[in-house]
């Protein structure tokens, strides 16, 4: 008789977790196989289901094997039950593959050899570690404000958490929950068209010198290179490129705020 279950190592209450205390959990696997019994899809569907209305920053799954078996041919197993709790996670979630991390760590040694304690161990050993980071409730407010279906063609608007580094075109951390808002926010407006422009912090002295031709060309270059993330960001989300443009506007709009919100992208509808 298999012997098969998922064992939550920590539940949470969902509304006051911060991506720093990530959900966790374990699936557990048959010998030789990497497929997710029903049981234990129905107990996955349920983790899911309850943390739906939370944002997700990002998702990791490591996967293992027991000790039997070739390395190699187990480091592909390990592989392949990683894409499967990935696949049921895409089918039931309407979330982005990007924020899906996942690896193939291959087998775990025994660490003793009573008969008993090998079974034991093997079994633990035939597992996939779940980790699930959301941001909390009070972000998730600031993100999902917005729907796309209630702005005319023309309007400007933005997401307040899709920012960059200084002086690079690297995503904070903190943007994918706002990533993925735009994202269902194109899946849900199908006929909308919009433009990704982006922006740039000059300081004040920066700004008294911008006519040198040289910092001009710099500043533009780095602020379409930014409205260019997002623009592939969609695109290899699902986004047609034929709903899509962007370009960028240098230092050209400074908000007159921290540094970190000049640092940029804004969205304008070309087309509902």
């Amino acid at each position: 008789m298999k012997v098969v279950h998922l064992f939550l190592c920590c539940i949470c209450c969902l509304g006051e977790l911060f991506a720093s205390d990530p959900i966790k959990f374990s699936i557990y696997f048959d010998t030789d196989s990497s497929s997710i019994v029903l049981q234990q899809q129905e107990s996955l569907k349920k983790i899911i289901h309850d943390i739906a209305a939370n944002s997700i920053q990002e998702i990791q799954i490591e996967a293992f094997c027991d000790d039997r078996g070739r390395a190699v041919y187990n480091q592909k197993l390990s592989l392949a039950r990683a894409k499967s709790i990935k696949n049921i996670l895409l089918s039931n979630w309407n979330i982005d593959s990007t924020v899906i991390k996942m690896s193939g760590k291959g087998e775990v040694s025994l660490e003793n050899s009573s008969v008993l304690t090998v079974q034991k161990q093997r079994y633990e050993n035939r597992r996939a570690d779940v980790s699930i980071y959301i941001t909390n409730a009070k972000d998730n407010q600031k993100v999902d404000d917005l729907e796309l279906h209630t702005l005319d063609e023309g309007a400007v608007f933005t997401f307040h958490h899709i920012l960059f580094e200084g002086g690079k075109s690297t995503l904070l951390q903190e943007s994918k929950a706002s990533l993925l808002a735009l994202l269902h926010n194109m899946q849900r407006n199908p006929t909308y068209q919009i433009q990704i422009i982006g922006h740039i912090h000059l300081t004040d002295e920066k700004r008294k010198t911008i006519f040198d031709t040289k910092d001009i060309v710099t500043g533009n270059m780095l602020s379409e290179e930014r409205s260019h993330v997002v623009y592939r960001y969609l695109i290899e989300n699902g986004i047609a490129a034929n709903r899509l443009s962007y370009l960028g506007k240098g230092g050209s709009e400074p908000l007159r705020k921290d540094p970190k919100y000049d640092r940029r992208v804004e969205f304008k509808v070309v087309k509902k």
